[in-house]
């Protein structure tokens, strides 16, 4: 029989993100188009599902075979967890059909010699479960919740046991489908307006957190096409909070650095008068900047203008030029690892300084663009001190020309000392911080 679809698009994917250290999210939406609705939802299942519980598999896995996983052709390994993973949680595929078509995958990518070796280690899995040694409860955690120990320790040490304990778990379980409305759909008259919104109440609950974010209570191609064409726009509601926080007003020229996919370059221009503002978004790379022009132009918002730049470097603008300038950093995106489960093992300790240093080189050259009685915004999905507080009262620090400005926040959220932190555990949303800093002169 031939391999499924969905589970030949999840095994080329996984072993995309193993060997080429590429984006899940970013697979995915490429071969979404290829698959019907139903083999895309099992395969987005066996994706991120097998990222997600990646550490416990694989101890599970090693329990069951005499060969070390590392001497093992990744090929073989993805075929193996994917195999796995939907044996342990999804109850609604025949044992038979997960063993079959893993087999079936390795022979496919060329690794007909373990055929039985992937056939024995699953059928055994079936028939009993091994007891996992663990050396403590940390250890225990961090394998159980997939999650590298040094992360897991570190979030103790942060959070407290029980609130890590419900960041891992929010981190593996599926994020919920949070979307808005966009700057095509504001450019419809009233009865449209009300005609979409009528059917979209249907479909969504309206977000406690973000005004005018809501979360989908179910898949529905209504929804889909309204994406499609440019009507919403799917954006967690902690990203939307961000873009908020500005406080944009019609006739303010607004910067976006570092802006791609542009989810909150467009949330800030539903609020700008391109007969009087203006939006400038950048990026590094020309795919970056392809991929922003793409959403901008779906959403309406075909008056932002685009550059391309290493936001480490001197920018292209006059000094104070700008009225609200965000800054939405490269972190380690520690906050986005329910949306983006490789993450969490691709980042480590070393990374949090040399991430800072960037932030902060960064923001230093956003300052200059900023105006005298302008905003300057920092922002990044990170969860670690190092890369939020930590860089905004070095900024602070080294810029006397600059006071914290409390930011336009959901009543939910309050000010702190130098900016606002969202947290999975406590907000149900991704991890973000947001500094807002005024220019005095």
């Amino acid at each position: 029989m031939p391999i499924s679809p969905s589970r030949t698009a999840a095994f080329d994917i996984l072993l995309a993100v193993e060997n080429e250290s590429k984006d899940s999210s970013s697979l995915l939406a490429e071969r979404a188009d290829e698959l019907d609705e139903k083999d895309r939802g099992l395969c987005h299942e066996i994706v991120l599902g097998t990222l997600r519980r990646q550490m416990f598999l694989d101890a599970v896995l090693n329990s069951h075979s005499k060969k070390p996983l590392s001497k093992l052709d990744t090929e073989v390994l993805v075929s193996l967890r994917m195999g796995l993973y939907q044996l342990r949680y999804l109850d609604r595929i025949p044992d038979h059909a997960a063993v079959s078509d893993s087999v079936s995958l390795a022979v496919r990518a060329g690794k007909r010699s373990a055929k039985g070796f992937v056939n024995g280690i699953l059928r055994s899995a079936i028939r009993s479960r091994t007891d996992l040694g663990f050396v403590d409860e940390i250890e225990e955690l961090a394998v159980r919740e997939s999650h590298p120990r040094w992360l897991v320790e570190r979030w103790i040490g942060r959070f407290g046991i029980a609130n890590t304990r419900s960041l891992l778990a929010f981190n593996n379980r599926a994020p919920s489908s949070e979307f808005r409305f966009t700057r095509k759909f504001d450019q419809l008259d009233g009865k449209e307006q009300e005609r979409i919104s009528r059917v979209i109440s249907a479909l969504a609950v309206r977000s406690d957190l973000a005004d005018g974010s809501f979360r989908a209570v179910s898949a529905d191609n209504y929804l889909r096409k309204a994406f499609q064409s440019g009507l919403i726009y799917y954006q967690d509601q902690g990203s939307k909070v961000v873009a908020d926080s500005i406080d944009t007003q019609p006739a303010d020229k607004v910067l976006d650095l570092c802006a791609a996919p542009g989810s909150k370059t467009t949330q800030i221009a539903r609020k700008v008068d391109p007969l009087a503002g203006s939006v400038t978004a950048c990026d590094v790379s020309e795919r970056r900047i392809q991929v922003l022009e793409e959403n901008c132009l779906r959403q309406g918002a075909e008056f932002v203008s685009f550059v391309r730049l290493n936001a480490e470097s001197r920018l292209p603008f006059a000094n104070s030029s700008f009225d609200k300038v965000l800054v939405d950093a490269p972190c380690t995106g520690t906050g986005t690892i329910a949306q983006n489960p490789e993450i969490r093992y691709r980042v480590r300790p070393e990374d949090l300084p040399l991430m800072a240093a960037k932030q902060l080189s960064i923001l230093e050259n956003a300052s200059k663009t900023v105006k005298p009685g302008g905003t300057l915004i920092y922002s990044t999905c990170s969860l670690e001190g190092e890369e939020n507080d930590s860089v905004a009262e070095e900024f602070l620090g080294n810029n006397d020309e600059y006071e914290v400005e409390g930011l336009r926040l959901p009543q939910v959220l309050s000010n702190g000392k130098s900016g606002v932190s969202l947290t999975p555990q406590e907000h149900s949303t991704s991890g973000f911080f947001i500094a807002g800093f005024r220019r005095l002169r």
